[in-house]
């Protein structure tokens, strides 16, 4: 699963909303509420585009955790919490990082126990527009302007709170930091660590990349599992990093880039549904190096004519070998869904 949960991304809507212009040489002053939020949907679409699967936690003392709890609890003023989230951050502002609108976003998502509260760092820029003076065109420069660009948002944390009290784990990202790592002022203003290592993350990369070639077996005729993993471990080898929309052009090349339409369609649905059982979804990370290698199939074939066939990679994950002390083996297959393949081989095509 993303950060939002699927009955929850249809139903989210910002209630609340306070920017702060932050530098390293700026003062802040308190800031009202911004009184009805327009353009809610740019927003709301910026949010939804940063909010991946979380890596970092809360520690449990977190300044920054403890003051969004009172904010939720309405022990402390929205418009003076929202500022001191902002000083805190102008504090620990880093003397490289450039100047930037500190958004503190409140949203519903439809369920009165849950709110998320974002911590949005965003570019404003000086962007000039065409515009129009009776019959002249011009142009006009707008000085703080918001752009729709992914890369626009410098620095967000959202954060889960249900009845009062936040959860640990947080979706945080970084423009400045080796993805899926912050920054160090970053990870100190929020007094966050990472709970999910590189080890990890790759572990669930493979094994989304099978399950989505397992899934495609019916779109794709003749399907070889793991040639289609090799063919997309070695498109990802030579990425810089890897994120969502990488992952989802190596499972097309990887089935052979079908030509069909609702085909392509059906496999980016079935990786991405792959990925966000992963708990991977909106991650951008190197994967282990350990990630790139395929060990090479082990086939097997017992004094009983039984033929065994299978990734070596899955030898103690998925399959498993036991010696008995009666002499023979026992081999157990574990499947995580339906047979890809059940059918009777007449005695000719053996």
């Amino acid at each position: 699963m993303s950060f939002f949960r699927d009955e929850e991304i249809g139903a989210l809507a910002i209630r609340r909303m306070v920017l702060h212009v932050v530098g390293r040489e700026r003062p802040i002053a308190l800031q009202p509420e911004i009184d009805g939020v327009e353009h809610l949907e740019f927003f709301l679409a910026r949010i939804r585009e940063v909010s991946s699967s979380p890596v970092h936690e809360f520690a449990d003392l977190s300044p920054t955790k403890a003051l969004i709890e009172k904010i939720a609890r309405n022990e402390v003023d929205f418009a003076a919490g929202a500022f001191e989230l902002a000083r805190r951050f102008s504090e620990a502002h880093d003397g490289s990082s450039s100047d930037g609108a500190f958004f503190v976003v409140e949203l519903g998502c439809g369920d009165p126990a849950t709110a998320f509260f974002c911590l949005i760092k965003y570019d404003y820029r000086s962007v000039v527009e065409l515009a129009h003076d009776g019959e002249r065109n011009i142009l006009r420069e707008i000085v703080q302007a918001f752009v729709r660009e992914k890369r626009a948002i410098q620095k967000c944390c959202t954060v889960r709170v249900t009845n009062g009290d936040a959860e640990a784990a947080v979706s945080a990202v970084d423009r400045m930091g080796n993805a899926p790592d912050l920054t160090r002022y970053f990870a100190v203003y929020l007094d966050v660590t990472r709970h999910r290592d590189q080890e990890e993350l790759s572990t669930k990369l493979s094994e989304a990349l099978r399950k989505t070639f397992i899934a495609c077996s019916n779109d794709v005729p003749n399907l070889n599992l793991g040639d289609a993993v090799g063919i997309a471990k070695g498109i990802l080898q030579r990425r810089e990093q890897v994120d969502e929309d990488a992952v989802l052009e190596a499972v097309r090349i990887a089935v052979g880039n079908p030509e069909d339409e609702s085909v392509r369609s059906e496999i980016d649905k079935k990786a991405t549904r792959a990925l966000r059982t992963a708990n991977l979804e909106g991650l951008t990370f190197r994967p282990d190096d350990k990630f790139f290698r395929t060990r090479p199939r082990r086939k097997l074939k017992t004094q009983e004519d039984v033929t065994i066939d299978y990734p070596g990679e899955l030898e103690g994950k998925a399959v498993f070998k036991e010696h008995r002390a009666e002499g023979g083996w026992t081999f157990t297959i574990i499947t995580d869904g339906e047979l890809a393949k059940d059918e009777t081989i007449s005695s000719k095509a053996r």
